[in-house]
């Protein structure tokens, strides 16, 4: 099993992408209730809002605007990782809501034998700047070495990390906290959706 990895990318978009992502999540997405992050939890009750934009399992969007977005999130992930999906595809892209103070449990995206990676993006709010006093970092539970990791959420940047790294989102203080999973897997691991 290779090592997990976590990496972060500042300034993932242009200007005029990102605010069009911004776009997307704070006024165009429509929110259903909750992901089930933990369903061992007691209760396995969902968090937040979700808004799905692509599940490969369920082909074809819902809007020309998902598509592009999903378009738009592939285009860039190539871009700054050259060679990405020569070796993943993308199965799932999904918008999340959390309301301020509102806490979400640790998972893992997929088991520990899986080849898969999964992509965070932070949009920039239209509201609000950023300050480290409203938290909202995705941290990351290493239980080896009992730590946590927590990677910040700065506006238009974008996190990568080896999906069966066991994370969870925190909250802002005082804000909704918007972000956009993009989760991939490694082809030979599911080749009944290559191509």
């Amino acid at each position: 099993m290779s090592k997990p990895t976590i990496q972060a990318i500042d300034n993932f978009f242009p200007e005029e992408i990102s605010r069009w992502v911004t776009w997307f999540c704070e006024e165009y997405s429509r929110y259903r209730y909750g992901e089930y992050d933990d369903r061992d939890s007691d209760p396995a009750d969902p968090t937040g809002l979700v808004h799905d934009v692509f599940n490969i399992e369920k082909p074809g969007f819902a809007s020309d605007k998902d598509e592009q977005l999903y378009s738009t999130f592939k285009t860039y992930i190539e871009k700054h990782y050259p060679g990405f999906f020569n070796k993943y595809i993308i199965y799932r892209v999904y918008v999340n809501c959390f309301a301020p103070r509102e806490n979400a449990y640790f998972h893992n995206d997929c088991c520990e034998e899986s080849d898969q990676m999964t992509f965070i993006y932070y949009p920039k709010s239209s509201l609000w700047e950023y300050a480290i006093a409203e938290g909202g970092w995705t941290e990351f539970f290493f239980e080896d070495e009992k730590k946590i990791m927590g990677v910040v959420p700065y506006p238009n940047s974008i996190s990568m990390f080896t999906s069966r790294l066991l994370h969870r989102a925190t909250p802002f203080k005082s804000h909704h906290r918007f972000s956009i999973a993009v989760k991939t897997i490694n082809k030979e691991e599911a080749p009944e959706f290559c191509d």
